[in-house]
């Protein structure tokens, strides 16, 4: 989910009362009780490494649903994406443990 539209997202959810977990490669936009947000940052190497411990760390959470902000483009991120796209697959699928939604 690109930037602009995590944002809105978030505030779509948080206005609704629901309780949220964002994996980002960015700062939180905004504070809220309701939002837990995990920025991992933009080094691919770095954001590989957290990626499944933020991931199970926030399905742990109990969010109604966790949005993944869209990571860059380059070579370098092609795995992560894939991994995160995978993920959210899962997350189409009603019921699916550790199911992440929007990562695209």
């Amino acid at each position: 989910m690109a930037p602009g539209e995590l944002r809105a997202a978030v505030q779509n959810s948080l206005a609704g009362g629901e309780r949220l977990a964002v994996l980002a490669c960015s700062d939180a936009p905004l504070q809220s009780p309701l939002l837990t947000w995990r920025c991992l940052g933009l080094e691919p190497f770095e954001y590989a490494h957290s990626l499944y411990a933020a991931l199970r760390d926030l399905d742990r959470l109990g969010a109604a649903r966790i949005l993944v902000e869209r990571v860059p483009t380059s070579e370098a991120w092609e795995a992560i994406a894939d991994r995160l796209a995978r993920a959210a697959a899962r997350g189409a699928t009603p019921g699916a443990e550790g199911a992440v939604t929007d990562a695209t």
